[in-house]
């Protein structure tokens, strides 16, 4: 039963970090596209690193993608530690009966 709620903590601190990198990655696409409509306006946007970039007048549209597998790595990385801290800390604070314990 044990391993059922370590496995459970983890997953939903694995799935806590990817949404906390989706939740960063759309902030900066909604902070990039803040102004409004800008037709000389360089915009770019990713966390922690760039992976789209967009403008000029001659509407310039570029993917990085070295950005955007560095920010999947890091993103997986960063969740699977935080799914590895949930599960240990939710190891340490659940209800273990005591072996000798009187009646």
């Amino acid at each position: 039963m044990q391993k059922f709620i370590v496995v459970k903590s983890f997953v939903f601190g694995f799935l806590s970090g990817i949404l906390l990198f989706l939740g960063l990655n759309y902030y900066t696409h909604m902070q990039a596209y803040e102004d409004g409509l800008c037709f000389h306006c360089l915009r770019e946007f990713g966390f922690p690193f760039y992976f789209y970039k967009s403008g000029t007048s001659l509407h310039y549209e570029i993917i990085l993608w070295s950005g955007l597998i560095a920010d999947v790595v890091i993103a997986l990385v960063f969740s699977i530690l935080i799914g590895l801290l949930f599960g240990y800390v939710w190891s340490k604070f659940t209800f273990r009966p005591f072996k000798n314990a009187a009646l």
